[in-house]
C-alpha cells in the first residue's frame, strides 16, 4: 500500500530508526483514524488511537511535539482546506506553541482561487454520518446501527434499575462519562420511563393517618413524614403520594371535580399515566391569570392526560365585571352543559387555602389585600375555589363571589369523595375549616400538619 502524504514521514522516521509515537484522531464522522491506526499498525509505527477533539488536551500537557495534516485543497496564497477538525488543531497547535506542519503535494494547489474561506465551498454530508456508527457487530463483522440518544438514555435506565449496576459501572460499559449517566437517568424520570413509588399503605397506616380517620369521620387518610428541609419539600413529598395514591380511589365513570392553585397542579405534574377507564375530568373554577401553571384549566387538562381520561374545561372567566354579565353566560348552552357537569362530580380533589396578604387568592385577584383584614374579622379562614370560608367551614358569601362563575361551596359537600390535599404550619386552621365544613372525605397531609390540627381539635381552636 502506498503511503499517505501526511504519514509519509511518519513511515520513513520510523524506517530510519527514529522513535516516534504517534496520536491518531477518529476523524469524526467517518472515523478515518481507524483507518490510519490499522496502516500504521500494520507497519509496526507505536500509536495511539483518540477521540478527535482529544489533541489539544495532550497539546496541554506537553504530550505533542509537532503536528502533521494534510491538505485537500490549497489556494494560491497559502490557505489550507483539509477535514473539518484541522483548523481547531492549528489553533490549539498554535496556543501552546507546538509546530503546526502540512504535508502539502504540489497537485493539491489550485492557482485560481486566492481566498480559502470565501471561496472554497465546504461538503455538507448526510445526516446518517453522525446518526450512525459503523463498528463490529457482536458476532465480529463489519456494521452500521443507528445510536439515538433514546436509544442510551434506555440502555442507561435499564442498567440501572434492571441490572442494579451503579453509575460508574454503566459510563464504563457505555463509554460515556458519569456525568452523562447521571442526566440520562434524571432524563428518564422526567419522560416517565422509570417511576419510584412508596407503597401508600405506608403513610395510611401512619398513627396519626388513624387519629385523623376518627377524629374527623374520615373514610381515610395520609400523613407523609414532614422533610427536615422545609414547608415546600414537605408540600412535595405530600403530593406526590397523593399521585400515586389518587388512581386508587378512583373507578371506572368517576366524575372528578378539579380544583386550582399549586397543590393541585403539583399532584397533577406528579400523576403517573394510567388509564382511568370511563373517567371525566371536570374544571371546578372558571380560568384567571395564575403563577407558574397553577391555572385551573392547566390542572385539570394536566391532570386528565395523565389519566386518559374526557377533560370537561369551564370555557368562562372565573370572575366578571358584573352579576348580570355572569347570569347571561350562564344561559349559554354549552357554559350550561359544562356547569352541570361541574355539579355533576362525584369525587373532588381540592386544596384549602390562606387568607393572607401572600396568599393564592389574592395573588389571583379574589381578595383585594385591603380586604385581609375586614375578611379576618369577619371570621375568613381559609379559601377553596376561590371562595372564603370560616371556622367552621361556611362561606363568607362576599359581593365578589356573585361575579364567579365556579363550583359552589355547597356543591363541594356530600361527594363520594373529597380529597383534601395540603401541607404548611398556615394549613392547619384552613384545613381544620374544611373538615368541619364537611367538604372533604379524604385527607393528604405532613405529620407537622396533622399533629398541629390535632392539637388544634384538642384545644377547641
Amino acid at each position: 500500500m502506498d503511503w499517505g502524504t501526511a504519514t509519509s514521514p511518519m513511515y520513513q522516521a520510523h524506517d530510519a530508526g527514529i522513535p516516534i509515537h504517534v496520536w491518531v484522531d477518529e476523524t469524526r464522522p467517518r472515523n478515518q483514524g481507524a483507518l490510519t491506526s490499522w496502516e500504521l499498525g500494520s507497519h509496526g509505527i507505536p500509536h495511539t488511537y483518540i477521540t478527535d477533539n482529544a489533541g489539544g488536551h495532550l497539546m496541554q500537557h506537553g504530550l505533542v511535539d509537532m503536528v502533521i495534516v494534510g491538505t485537500d485543497r490549497t489556494t494560491r496564497r497559502g490557505d489550507v482546506c483539509n477535514k473539518i477538525g484541522t483548523y481547531l488543531k492549528a489553533l490549539a497547535a498554535k496556543a501552546n506553541n507546538v509546530p503546526f506542519y502540512v504535508a502539502l503535494p504540489s497537485p493539491t494547489i489550485d492557482w485560481t482561487v486566492d481566498d480559502g474561506v470565501a471561496e472554497i465551498p465546504i461538503e455538507e454530508r448526510q445526516e446518517r454520518e453522525v446518526t450512525h456508527i459503523q463498528g463490529l457487530t457482536d458476532d465480529g463483522k463489519i456494521g452500521v446501527v443507528a445510536r439515538s440518544q433514546d436509544d442510551a438514555i434506555i440502555e442507561v435506565t435499564w442498567c440501572y434499575y434492571q441490572e442494579g449496576m451503579n453509575q460508574n459501572e454503566i459510563a464504563e460499559r457505555l463509554g460515556i462519562s458519569r456525568a452523562t449517566v447521571v442526566n440520562y437517568l434524571s432524563e428518564a424520570r422526567k419522560r416517565d420511563y422509570v417511576r419510584i413509588t412508596l407503597d401508600t399503605d405506608i403513610f395510611r397506616d401512619h398513627d396519626l393517618a388513624r387519629r385523623l380517620v376518627d377524629r374527623f369521620g374520615l373514610q381515610d387518610a395520609i400523613v407523609v413524614p414532614t422533610s427536615p428541609a422545609g414547608a415546600d419539600q414537605s408540600l412535595d413529598r405530600v403530593t406526590r403520594v397523593v399521585a400515586d395514591w389518587l388512581p386508587g380511589l378512583l373507578e371506572p365513570g368517576d366524575r372528578l371535580g378539579v380544583a386550582w392553585g399549586e397543590t393541585v397542579y403539583r399532584v397533577a405534574e406528579a400523576a403517573p399515566r394510567v388509564t382511568v377507564p370511563d373517567l371525566t375530568v371536570v374544571q371546578l373554577v372558571g380560568s384567571r391569570p395564575a403563577a407558574l401553571g397553577f391555572a385551573a384549566e392547566t390542572c385539570s387538562a394536566t391532570l386528565a392526560r395523565r389519566y386518559g381520561a374526557h377533560c370537561v374545561n369551564l370555557h368562562v372567566p372565573l370572575l366578571l365585571s358584573n352579576r348580570a354579565l355572569v347570569e347571561e353566560l350562564k344561559r349559554e348552552p354549552v357554559i350550561r352543559m359544562q356547569l352541570d357537569a361541574v355539579a355533576d362530580c362525584n369525587k373532588t380533589i381540592f386544596a384549602c387555602g390562606t387568607c393572607t396578604a401572600d396568599s393564592h387568592v389574592v395573588h389571583t385577584g379574589l381578595l383585594d389585600p385591603a380586604d385581609v383584614d375586614p375578611c379576618a374579622e369577619r371570621g375568613a379562614i381559609g379559601v377553596i375555589c376561590g371562595r372564603l370560608i370560616d371556622h367552621d367551614g361556611n362561606g363568607l358569601n362576599r359581593e365578589i363571589e356573585d361575579r364567579m362563575i365556579a363550583v359552589t361551596l355547597d356543591q363541594m359537600r356530600g361527594k363520594d369523595m373529597g380529597l383534601l390535599v395540603g401541607s404548611g404550619p398556615d394549613r392547619a386552621r384552613p384545613m381544620l375549616a374544611a373538615l368541619r365544613g364537611g367538604y372533604a372525605t379524604h385527607i393528604a397531609t405532613c405529620s407537622e400538619t396533622a399533629t398541629e390540627m390535632l392539637n388544634l381539635t384538642e384545644n377547641n381552636a
